[in-house]
């Protein structure tokens, strides 16, 4: 709290806090104009897999959507490798400008490649704007395998080390899961 009257400040601070108010209205007028003609380009939303996965088929799904409901076109572009480092480094080596947006799993391949594979970024280094999906795990067997479920599975594991035999993506939720297993 002032324990003084403004009036008795130093004449450079008067003025440096009639710049400051003078600077806070200008922008008040002016940054809604700005919105207003946001975007006036393409967007790049870049996805950090392959061509024809599930991310990429929700991005593209996505942009469609967007696009129509913001009035530009949204440009997909598909930068896969390293558990998604490769787009997360693009991605932030871009201009920050607000025409690059991130279509990417927060976990595992965001997380994963943070934790342990070796990023150069951190989690705080994105600002999360929409989490769009949910990666949902199963584990699953031929109906004829005489595993009918979760118990029996793994006590053929333990029993038969080496025989049963699965499939995952390295560092994916799938994997996690099966390592926690």
């Amino acid at each position: 709290m002032l324990k003084q009257p403004v009036s008795s400040f130093p004449r450079a601070l008067k003025s440096l806090l009639v710049g400051a108010t003078v600077t806070v209205a200008s922008l008040a007028m002016v940054l809604p104009a700005a919105a207003d003609s946001y975007p006036e380009r393409p967007l790049n939303m870049v996805v950090g897999f392959g061509t024809g996965g599930s991310a990429d088929r929700l991005a593209r799904l996505m942009s469609g959507y967007i696009s129509e409901e913001i009035g530009v076109p949204i440009q997909v572009t598909n930068r896969p490798g390293a558990g998604t480092q490769v787009a997360s480094n693009y991605v932030l080596n871009v201009p920050d400008d607000g025409y690059t947006v991130y279509a990417s799993t927060f976990a595992p391949y965001l997380t994963n490649s943070i934790l342990t594979g070796g990023a150069n970024f951190s989690v705080d280094d994105f600002s999360y704007i929409n989490f769009q999906w949910f990666d949902l795990d199963l584990i699953a067997a031929n109906k004829d395998s005489g595993y009918d479920d979760l118990p029996s599975l793994l006590e053929a594991i333990r029993e038969q080390r080496g025989q049963v035999l699965g499939a995952v993506v390295q560092g994916s939720a799938g994997h996690l899961m099966v390592r926690l297993l």
